[in-house]
């Protein structure tokens, strides 16, 4: 295995940046002109979406603890953006407590606000049948949040979320696919919402972008003592590590 780049200093995402990525979500029009159509000699004006949504969903992931035999590093702070991200979806863009799916191993939540622990079941279960079952319509939106760990494949080149019970050497048996999450929001028969919003919190969250092609992990180029090269200086080859809980940030595994 190798650790994730990013988990070295990387720091946590603050919530001015989460509210951003939400604001150009929300605010997001279609029909815009581009810039290489001004000889259009008539252009329509585009019409806005309306300001509100008939009802807001969300889907909200934290994990900070892994089973020993997973492989995957204990983390601390992941537990906690899923809490702060949730808060802030509640108080301060008016998301209704029923309509939050948050599953978390962060200890002392309210019960109320909490369904169960991340495991790989619950998170299937909130997109196969929790979110199906809500009545959506164009006039929703929803989001997906995750925060843990993130492991990619090499053999298939496969990016995937991991579960509480998830196990870094059987990423296709017990992880959870990113190209599904994204193929199930895409899915306008099941998920009928206006707007689809999509967040990771982990390393090789690139996967999301990954529509024909597998996410291919680069190697981060090293100078003597490990510490990282100047872009252009080229790169040596991977280094099977294992993520260290002890670095800010989420931790990553590169597995073969």
């Amino acid at each position: 295995m190798r650790s994730c780049p990013h988990s070295q200093g990387r720091s946590r995402p603050t919530l001015a940046t989460m509210a951003l990525y939400l604001a150009l979500a929300h605010l997001a029009a279609p029909g815009l002109c581009r810039p290489d159509e001004a000889k259009i000699t008539e252009v329509r004006a585009p019409q806005p979406p309306p300001a509100e949504y008939r009802a807001k969903w969300a889907i909200i992931i934290g994990v900070n603890d892994y089973r020993q035999d997973s492989g995957l590093a204990q983390l601390k702070y992941a537990a906690n953006d899923a809490r702060e991200f949730r808060r802030l979806l509640v108080e301060e863009f008016g998301y209704d407590n029923e309509h939050v799916r948050y599953l978390t191993d962060s200890q002392g939540e309210p019960a109320e606000i909490v369904v169960g622990r991340p495991t790989r079941a619950a998170i299937l279960d909130a997109f196969e049948k929790w979110l199906p079952s809500r009545g959506l319509t164009p006039e929703d939106s929803v989001m997906f949040f995750f925060a843990g760990h993130g492991v990619h494949d090499r053999g298939s080149g496969e990016t995937y979320i991991a579960a509480s019970d998830s196990k870094a050497q059987d990423s296709k048996g017990s992880c959870i696919r990113v190209g599904w999450v994204r193929e199930r929001l895409g899915d306008k028969q099941v998920v009928k919402c206006r707007h689809r919003l999509i967040l990771l919190d982990c390393c090789f969250s690139g996967g999301l972008f990954m529509f024909d092609q597998p996410l291919v992990a680069r190697p981060v180029p090293m100078a003597p003592g490990g510490t990282p090269k100047p872009a252009g200086v080229g790169a040596i080859p991977p280094r099977a590590t294992r993520g260290d809980s002890s670095r800010p940030g989420r931790g990553g595994d590169d597995v073969s």
